[in-house]
C-alpha cells in the first residue's frame, strides 16, 4: 500500500489550486501563482474554440457559415437541373470519398475567402476578422500571418471585439508581428472592456503573472470574476483557486468549492480534481469520500493525470470505494505514463510491495528513477533506499547519498535521517558527526521519530566507562 498522497495538478497536500504554465501543466509544485493559462494560450483561432457558454458572441458563427450559405444557394440550381446522376452505388461511394469531399471544401473555402475579401475592403469589420481567420488557417489562401495581423488591426481598429482578442493573442505569440506584452494587454483590454470573456480570462492572467503589465492580484481577481459570471470555464476554475488560495481576495473556503463546481460542471476536468480534493478534505463542502470519487473519476475518464493518481490512491487505501489494489495500479500507470510524477512514484511503491501487481524491484527502479530525476522528493528518497540496499539496482552507496542530498534538500524529513545516518556511519561519505546531528535535528523537527531517538542517542556520553571501573569509583 502506498502511503496517501493525493495530488491536483501538482501538489495535492496544500490545496488543489493549479500552477500557471504556458501550454501544459507542470508536475512539480510551485506557490508563486495561482492561475493556468494552458487554456488560454491554446485559444489562438476564434472564439468558437471554446464552448456554447464561453463563447462571447453567438453572432461570430452566423459571420463565418453566411457566405457558404449563399456559395450553396448559388450553386442549387445547379445541381438541381443539372444531368440525373447514374443509380449505381459506386458513384455515392466516389461522391462522399474524402478525396472528393477535401476538393468541395477547398473550392467553398476559395470562393468564401473571395467573398470576404471583397466585404472586407469595403470596411466591413466582421469580414476583415474573418478574413484574418482565413489568412490565420491558410483557408481558402496560403497561409500568411503577416497579412492575417494586418486584417485582425483594420478590424480591431474599428472596435471588433474578437479581432481585438486575435490581435491580443498575435502580439502575445509573436504571430506575424514582433511579441509585444504591453500590446498584448491594451487589445485584451479593449477586448475585455466590450464584455469578451476569453480576453477577460487572458487580461487577468496577465495582471497574474505580470506580463505586459504590473503583477496585481486584485485586478486579476477583478477579470477573472467577470469571464466567470459568464460562464468561461477555466476563468470560474481559477476563480475558485483565487479563494482556495487567498489570492487576490480573502480566503473563504465555501466561494471556492461554488466556483469549483460550475466550472466542474462543464467538465472542466482540472475544476472536477479540485472539487474531488475539496470532498475529500472536507474544505468548504461537508467531507464525503463518495462525492470526491465521482468527481476524481469524471477528470480521470478525461485523461487528467493528477486525478488519475488521486483515484488511483482512492483505490489503493478503500477511500470513498472499496479497495481494490489492481485497480489503484491501473488509475497510476495511466498517470504516470502521461509523467505524473507522484504517480510514478505510488506506481514504484507497488511493484516494490508486490500490492496489485507482481513484485518487481527492477520495475519499482524504473519508476522511481523517473520520479526522481523530476524532482519529487519522496521518489529521491525512495530510489536513494534502493541504490542503498541493492534492491533492484546494485548497490552503490554513493548513488544512495546522492539521492538522499537531493530529497533532503527540499525538506523531505525520511531523508533527512536516512542522510544522516550515512554521516553517522560513515556510508558513501566521509563521516561526519556534526553534519549527522544536523540532519537528524531537522528530521527530528518535522517529527521524524527515527531521527529524535538518534538525537537521543547522541546525546548520551560517546565512551561509557567499563563496569569494573564503575564498581571501583569512590563512594559519595
Amino acid at each position: 500500500m502506498t502511503p496517501v498522497s493525493f495530488s491536483s495538478s501538482s501538489a495535492f497536500s496544500t490545496s488543489c489550486a493549479t500552477q500557471m504554465s504556458s501550454g501544459t501543466t507542470s508536475t512539480t509544485s510551485s506557490s508563486s501563482t495561482a492561475l493556468t493559462t494552458s487554456v488560454a494560450r491554446n485559444v489562438l483561432v476564434s472564439h468558437t474554440t471554446q464552448s456554447k457558454t464561453s463563447s462571447p458572441s453567438s453572432s461570430l458563427l452566423a459571420h463565418l457559415f453566411s457566405p457558404i450559405s449563399g456559395f450553396l444557394r448559388f450553386f442549387k440550381p445547379i445541381l438541381a437541373h443539372g444531368a440525373p446522376a447514374p443509380q449505381s452505388s459506386s458513384f455515392a461511394t466516389t461522391t462522399s470519398s474524402p478525396g472528393a469531399q477535401k476538393v468541395a471544401q477547398t473550392a467553398t473555402e476559395a470562393i468564401n475567402f473571395e467573398l470576404q475579401k471583397k466585404e472586407a475592403e469595403q470596411g466591413n469589420s466582421s469580414a476583415q476578422y474573418m478574413l484574418g481567420l482565413y489568412y490565420e488557417q491558410g483557408k481558402g489562401v496560403q497561409k500568411d500571418l503577416t497579412e492575417a495581423v494586418k486584417w485582425f488591426r483594420r478590424a480591431a481598429e474599428l472596435g471588433h471585439a474578437s479581432a481585438q482578442y486575435s490581435l491580443a493573442v498575435c502580439y502575445d505569440k509573436g504571430n506575424g508581428v514582433e511579441k509585444d506584452l504591453s500590446e498584448t494587454v491594451k487589445w485584451y483590454r479593449r477586448a475585455a472592456e466590450q464584455g469578451d470573456a476569453a480576453a477577460q480570462y487572458n487580461l487577468a492572467v496577465c495582471y497574474d503573472k505580470g506580463e505586459g503589465a504590473q503583477q496585481d492580484p486584485i485586478e486579476a481577481v477583478k477579470w477573472l470574476r467577470r469571464s466567470a459570471e459568464q460562464g468561461y470555464a477555466s476563468a470560474q476554475h481559477n476563480l475558485g483557486t483565487c479563494y482556495d488560495r487567498g489570492n487576490g481576495v480573502q480566503k473563504d473556503p465555501i466561494e471556492a468549492v461554488k466556483w469549483y463546481k460550475r466550472a466542474a460542471e462543464q467538465g472542466y476536468a482540472k475544476a472536477q480534481n479540485c472539487l474531488g480534493f475539496c470532498y475529500n478534505k472536507g474544505e468548504g463542502v461537508q467531507k464525503d469520500p463518495i462525492e470526491a470519487v465521482k468527481w476524481y473519476k469524471r477528470a480521470a475518464e478525461q485523461g487528467y493525470a493528477s486525478a488519475q493518481h488521486n483515484l488511483g490512491v482512492c483505490y489503493d487505501w478503500g477511500i470513498g470505494v472499496q479497495k481494490d489494489p489492481s485497480e489503484a495500479v491501473k488509475w497510476y500507470r495511466r498517470a504516470a505514463e502521461q509523467g505524473d510524477a507522484s504517480a510514478q512514484h505510488s506506481l514504484g511503491t507497488c511493484y516494490v510491495m508486490g500490492e496489485g501487481v507482481q513484485q518487481d524491484p527492477i520495475e519499482a527502479v524504473k519508476w522511481y528513477k523517473r520520479a526522481a530525476e523530476q524532482g519529487h522528493a519522496h521518489a529521491q528518497h525512495s530510489l536513494g533506499v534502493c541504490y542503498e540496499e541493492g534492491e533492484g539496482v546494485r548497490r552503490n552507496l554513493h548513488k544512495a547519498v546522492k539521492w538522499y542530498r537531493r530529497a533532503a534538500e527540499q525538506g523531505d524529513a525520511s531523508a533527512q535521517h536516512s542522510l544522516g545516518v550515512c554521516y553517522e556511519e560513515g556510508n558513501g561519505v566521509r563521516r561526519n558527526l556534526n553534519e549527522a546531528r544536523r540532519l537528524y535535528e531537522l528530521a527530528a523537527a518535522q517529527g521524524n521519530v527515527d531521527a529524535q531517538t538518534r538525537l537521543m542517542w547522541m546525546r548520551l556520553p560517546l565512551h561509557a566507562p567499563p563496569l569494573t571501573q564503575l564498581s571501583a569509583l569512590p563512594s559519595a
